[in-house]
């Protein structure tokens, strides 16, 4: 089962959220950034999850920017051209080679950031279907219009999230305890709150999605 972090936006917490699931699933579990973008950090995203999860990509990821800009323009900077088939190919590679029991891929920004001048995130997300689609989005002030928006911008393009996680990760405001409330009013997904240290709703919600998909033959 493939497991895909997208974001309402950048900063929502999209990591904070891979780590804690590839940490508790259960199972043995690839973790993969095949877009990275921004990585000045002493340890990139890519890193974290490898070590979350255990289990390294066999190859680099296609795509690794340092720069503060969107993976597009970073990539236009370097002569590039971000492909999401190079991306999904490596993505069946890593999982032919590591043969994990679930594969956790995580996105570059948030669900419409730009890939190339014609592409976006949810061209990516499409490309790698089949898997449960997991909106990432930071319980703020301000979050009902984040998720509100981005789920109707991705119902127009005919495919909406599986799961919506509202994470709490760097403080609250006076909106924190009703928003996964309140957007359970606006969206038919399921909305989970994740609390600092206490993932144990999405990863509940992912070892049931997990027990309903048939294992593949080796």
């Amino acid at each position: 089962m493939r497991l895909l972090i997208l974001g309402t936006g950048t900063g929502v917490g999209k990591t904070f959220v891979a780590e804690a699931l590839v940490r508790s699933l259960g199972v043995p579990t690839l973790a993969l950034k095949p877009i990275e973008s921004a990585a000045t950090a002493e340890l990139r995203d890519a890193e974290r999850l490898q070590r979350a999860s255990g289990a390294s990509s066999p190859e680099p990821a296609p795509y690794h920017f340092g720069g503060e800009l969107s993976p597009h323009l970073l990539a236009r900077r370097s002569g590039q051209r971000i492909s999401i088939e190079r991306v999904a190919i490596w993505v069946q590679g890593c999982e032919r080679a590591v043969r994990a029991r679930a594969t956790l891929i995580e996105s570059a920004g948030g669900v419409f950031t730009p890939l190339a001048d014609d592409l976006d995130n949810f061209d990516l997300a499409q490309a790698l279907d089949p898997a449960r689609w997991i909106l990432v989005a930071e319980n703020r002030l301000g979050v009902l219009h984040d998720v509100r928006a981005v789920h109707l911008a991705m119902q127009a393009r005919g495919r909406t999230p599986d799961c919506i996680v509202v994470n709490r990760f760097r403080g609250s405001d006076e909106s924190t305890s009703s928003n996964t409330a309140e957007l359970s009013r606006f969206v038919s997904a399921p909305v989970l709150g994740v609390e600092p240290d206490r993932p144990d709703a999405v990863v509940a919600w992912a070892r049931r999605e997990l027990e309903a998909t048939p294992r593949e033959k080796s």
